[in-house]
């Protein structure tokens, strides 16, 4: 599997008929605050190719520091199923790996989650695909999550505060997210 980074024009459109589509509005970033992020370095627009065909995309907020975050994973759905998703877990463990920092993934808490069985699921792929919960959760803009790791972190409440801060800002981190562990 290959990684290829879009350019701020590709990410939009991609954003709009991808993002939208796979992700509730409660969860979904404005492309704006994500396009900033890009301009500067700090976010990875990554589309998954196989064979030179788009089959999924992971979109990761990389601040200067620290560990990196898995913002947006999603394998596109006429490819489900057929273990795209671990194979793109893979070349991400191994894209990022070379940088020697540790990567966060977000998933939904499962009693808070609009479809429990879904959550479910989705926690019990990322452990089968090697994520590990870190023990932290974290209510980012009144949604809930559990925090994962693809590759591991030595403080991981530390890590996903200065993830928040960086992507938030001080003033907003305060308003709009909680970090329990």
């Amino acid at each position: 599997m290959e990684l290829k980074q879009l350019t701020l024009a590709e990410g939009e459109r991609f954003y709009a008929a991808h993002l939208k589509r796979d992700f509730p509005p409660s969860e979904l970033k404005p492309w704006a605050m994500m396009s900033a992020a890009a301009r500067v370095g700090q976010y990875d627009l990554l589309a998954a190719l196989d064979h030179g065909v788009m089959v999924g995309y992971a979109w990761q907020f990389r601040p200067d520091t620290g560990a990196i975050l898995i913002d947006y994973l999603a394998v596109l759905p006429q490819y489900r199923g057929q273990g795209v998703g671990t194979r793109l877990l893979a070349a991400l463990r191994q894209y990022y790996g070379e940088t020697g920092r540790g990567v966060l993934l977000e998933s939904e808490y499962p009693p808070e989650a609009p479809d429990l069985e879904e959550a479910k699921r989705r926690l019990a792929f990322y452990a089968r695909a090697g994520l590990e919960d870190t023990g932290v959760q974290t209510r980012l803009f009144g949604v809930r999550f559990q925090i994962l790791a693809l590759l591991p972190v030595e403080n991981p409440v530390a890590a996903i505060e200065n993830i928040y801060g960086d992507m938030l800002g001080p003033a907003r981190l305060d308003k709009f997210a909680v970090i329990e562990s």
